[in-house]
């Protein structure tokens, strides 16, 4: 097995602390403004802990679709957090 490999293995098994999680949030674009599907996200800028978000679409009991961000498929990032555009 190469360095390379154990590094992407490594940042693959972190997990973030809630006060790691929370400071990156703001990092995120907003979902309803992009296509991209995933957005890796360095913890305090150290590229051995980067953490991947996903894109996910939402049903609301009224049958709109709203997209969010997710963290493992577990955790669902609400809007105020994301990161704040200029109009």
């Amino acid at each position: 097995m190469k360095n390379s490999d154990t590094k992407q293995e490594k940042s693959e098994k972190y997990i973030p602390s809630m006060s790691q999680l929370r400071s990156i949030l703001s990092k995120l674009p907003d979902p309803y403004l992009t296509l991209d599907q995933t957005v890796p996200i360095a913890i305090d800028d150290d590229e051995a802990k980067k953490i991947e978000f996903e894109r996910i679409i939402v049903k609301k009991r009224d049958g709109s679709k709203s997209p969010k961000w997710s963290y493992k498929g577990r955790i669902f990032i609400d809007s105020k957090y994301y990161a704040k555009t200029s109009k």
